[in-house]
């Protein structure tokens, strides 16, 4: 034991709980209540609207049937994670909700780093590739649809599964180069996602590339890559929030 902890005031009596009875048992039935005052509530909805900024995506741990998300905040995707499915699908601003126990599961199910995600596979003989979104991770991103229609309307002539590419894609105007994806990305896709050929395209954010790289090692496929800035992102972000 380090002297730290020798020296430290707290005791695993202080962790305890009154209750110590396993919580799906409390949340085995729905409690459609807040446990705060209005107060507190307009508190709490002004604080996260200082906090949070416009078109993020939020993650709601240990929800309920309400987020105390400010109206104006607009987020681009909020999932809820909690105990109570019924308490979860009352609650309107979530964009996915996962019914998880996390004393008996603490891993989160989604991928790390991992913000949206689309498939593309191009069979031999046809003439367009079939497009795909990872609806299980965009529901928690910030881009969704619109966005991968946009993108693969501009690489291979074909949206998301037949998704309207939107007025909002023309707010981003000039050349693409200006959010990050320049010319040279778009021609290696296009070089390289072929008849006969399938890609993963993915979204993340603090990736670590050489450690992705890494792990093509000894494989076929091939890592095509670019990188956006925070301005990047956000103007995309701000041209595709309202087309989910």
């Amino acid at each position: 034991m380090s002297q730290a902890a020798e020296s430290s005031p707290l005791r695993p009596e202080h962790f305890r709980r009154q209750d110590e009875s396993d919580d799906a048992l409390f949340y085995r039935e729905p409690r459609l209540v807040t446990h705060i005052d209005d107060a507190a509530i307009e508190a709490v909805s002004r604080f996260y609207g200082e906090l949070i900024p416009p078109h993020a995506r939020i993650l709601d741990l240990m929800t309920s049937w309400v987020s105390h998300l400010p109206a104006s905040l607009r987020p681009a995707g909020v999932a809820g994670l909690g105990m109570n499915a019924e308490e979860l699908a009352q609650n309107p601003v979530l964009t996915e909700r996962i019914v998880q126990d996390l004393n008996r599961d603490p891993v989160l199910p989604w991928a790390d780093s991992t913000l949206d995600a689309a498939i593309v596979t191009w069979e031999e003989g046809k003439k367009k590739p079939k497009t795909r979104q990872a609806n299980n991770l965009a529901a928690a991103g910030a881009l969704g649809g619109a966005f991968w229609g946009w993108l693969f309307g501009l690489l291979f002539l074909v949206p998301l599964l037949g998704m309207a590419i939107g007025a909002a894609a023309g707010a981003l105007g000039g050349s693409m180069a200006d959010v990050g994806i320049d010319d040279d990305f778009i021609d290696s896709v296009k070089s390289q996602v072929v008849p006969g050929t399938s890609a993963l395209f993915l979204m993340t954010q603090d990736a670590v590339i050489d450690r992705v790289s890494d792990a093509f090692d000894g494989t076929n496929a091939q890592l095509v890559k670019t990188n956006l800035s925070k301005d990047q992102e956000e103007a995309l972000r701000s041209a595709f929030a309202d087309e989910d």
